[in-house]
């Protein structure tokens, strides 16, 4: 099951000018909260970016699945077409995914590797990469 949480009545309206509203959003899917109980971030932009994720992937728009990246973090959900979306049927998984240091760097090496990508600086905290 997925639930959306979004305490509204703690929604902070930082500007209108452009429009930014901060506050607590997160999902729990199948009782899991993610990226935690409580996140902070941008409530007004989640949202817009779920719902254009879920008309693009109920359209066909997205091919295989639509993202929803969450602000702050390396956060984002997934939303993958469970079987043929028509207008009789859609169901939708959402899959929760945090892609860790570890990840992204892992898949730079295969990149290095692979010839497509070049390091130009090593440095333990940083390495620079260029297109080969």
């Amino acid at each position: 099951m997925f639930e959306l949480m979004m305490p509204v009545g703690e929604l902070d309206v930082r500007s209108r000018s452009p429009l930014f509203v901060a506050g607590r959003i997160w999902v729990a899917i199948d009782g899991v909260d993610f990226p935690s109980a409580g996140w902070t971030d941008s409530p007004i932009s989640v949202l817009g970016s779920l719902g254009v994720a879920i008309h693009a992937v109920h359209r066909g728009e997205a091919g295989e699945a639509g993202e929803v990246y969450l602000l702050g973090g390396p956060y984002y959900l997934k939303l993958i077409p469970k079987n043929s979306l028509d207008s009789t049927s859609s169901k939708i998984d959402v899959v929760a995914v945090c892609v860790t240091r570890d990840v992204m760097e892992s898949q730079l090496d295969e990149l290095v590797e692979a010839g497509i990508l070049a390091r130009v600086h090593t440095s333990s905290s940083s390495p620079w990469y260029r297109l080969s």
